[in-house]
């Protein structure tokens, strides 16, 4: 599988903005300062940039998801583009890499950025903004707010207690997810929680949603990350050894939603691997090192 398109592009530098719960720069800051070290780390300047994609793009619905868009970034680089692209509807923030990967694969770009900044800290000090009865009975919400679930946690809350019925999963089992990305975060010099966190903490912290506790919930905070996507032949130029890609998926076959997927222990993902995997001659076992989301 020589010719697949993931295969002609390469991760040429990666960059971070710094991590907390209630940073004093602005989102464009965050934004700016975590691309900078991209593309110092892959030794190209602003003017070799020729592309941009973020997830989701635009959204001014003040709620932090998605503080800084594209058209922004521009501007504010000063960027002369042959290709740029945000969407919502995408395989959720993998959408922006796989855009990048078939952007510079189909030729209409060499050196993509790629990125995602969230500022979450402002929201969490402010009242939530009075829903509208439009966003209310309208769409997805309209499943949702008359039941008082819109927030995620309890659509995976009843996703979690269905896992515990079919399969006899235990809290002591789920905490293992907590636990462990605590151990990780340990390591990780930027990470916001790195003090140990044991049983007892995990078990004495509250329920938000039966059978989801505090710590099994994401953590609110302002961050930016930035990547390039290049052309793989533009590998020679570059600072640092280049990260080739094996394969990518993104199929989405089965009924998927918040309010009424078709199996409620089986998400997207399960396509989304299937699609990957049939790409290329590896299988789970060769796999030594994973990052998965955890939210």
């Amino acid at each position: 599988m020589t010719q697949l398109p993931e295969h002609r592009a390469v991760i040429s530098g990666a960059g971070m903005s710094d991590v907390a719960r209630r940073l004093t720069a602005t989102p464009i800051e965050l934004t700016l300062n975590a691309i900078d070290d991209a593309l110092t780390c892959a030794g190209l300047t602003h003017k070799e940039v020729d592309g941009i994609v973020t997830y989701p793009g635009a959204m001014d619905d003040g709620s932090g998801f998605s503080a800084v868009n594209l058209h922004d970034v521009r501007m504010a680089m000063n960027l002369e583009l042959r290709w740029f692209h945000a969407l919502r509807e995408c395989p959720s923030q993998l959408g922006a890499v796989f855009s990048a990967i078939a952007a510079v694969s189909a030729g209409f770009a060499r050196n993509v950025i790629v990125f995602r900044t969230i500022c979450n800290s402002p929201i969490e000090e402010s009242p939530r903004p009075q829903a509208t009865q439009e966003s209310t009975t309208h769409g997805l919400f309209s499943w949702l707010t008359p039941y008082n679930a819109d927030p995620p946690i309890i659509c995976f809350a009843m996703q979690a207690a269905r896992h515990f019925h079919k399969f006899g999963t235990k809290p002591e089992e789920l905490a293992q997810i907590a636990l462990n990305g605590r151990r990780m975060a340990a390591l990780n010099p930027k990470a916001v929680y790195r003090e140990p966190m044991t049983f007892d903490d995990y078990f004495t912290s509250r329920i938000i949603s039966t059978p989801l506790r505090l710590y099994d919930c994401d953590v609110p905070v302002d961050s930016s990350i930035a990547f390039i996507v290049s052309a793989r032949d533009a590998a020679g130029d570059l600072r640092k050894p280049p990260l080739r890609f094996e394969a990518i998926g993104t199929a989405l076959c089965a009924r998927d939603s918040w309010y009424a997927p078709e199996n409620l222990t089986r998400p997207a993902s399960f396509d989304a691997a299937a699609s990957m995997w049939a790409r290329t001659s590896l299988s789970p076992a060769d796999v030594d090192f994973a990052q998965l989301y955890d939210g």
